[in-house]
């Protein structure tokens, strides 16, 4: 986070040969900022689109680093954690928000959903599951 503005990067400063590390510091967001994030999202798309269905989701990809001390498995656990407690409260809150379980689905078949050359992204079978799993519950042929 840039200790001026206050805006959010989602890369450390330097990633990409750029500066800016004295200016920065890491933050973690809270369920209550994740919450007021979200609900603004839903906000500003109900209010161009009254009639709009809004799917949220957490993606099942593990964190490749993470900006903080702790490990990075916990982080990760923590973030999406946070996240989808978020996303749950959003949904009972609105009726135009639906949760779908990208994340539960592919943790479900762990370790048999992740890709043999990184083991981090997932496998194709479950991605197509997933997006089959989608497209029953949200899509209309027509």
């Amino acid at each position: 986070m840039n200790k001026q503005s206050g805006k959010i990067a989602c890369q450390k400063p330097g990633y990409a040969k750029g500066g800016g590390e004295e200016q920065t510091e890491f933050h973690m967001s809270s369920y209550e900022e994740n919450y007021a994030n979200l609900r603004r999202i839903v906000e500003i798309i109900t209010q161009v689109r009254p009639d709009a269905r809004i799917v949220f989701t957490v993606s099942p990809v593990p964190l490749a680093r993470t900006f903080s001390d702790n490990d990075i498995v916990a982080a990760n656990t923590e973030g999406k954690s946070i996240l989808r407690a978020a996303i749950g409260a959003i949904a009972r809150d609105f009726d135009a928000v639906t949760y779908f379980p990208s994340y539960e689905l592919v943790m479900a078949n762990s370790p048999f959903s992740w890709r043999e050359d990184d083991g981090r992204h997932v496998d194709n079978w479950i991605v197509s599951r997933i997006v089959k799993t989608f497209k029953a519950a949200h899509c209309t042929t027509g």
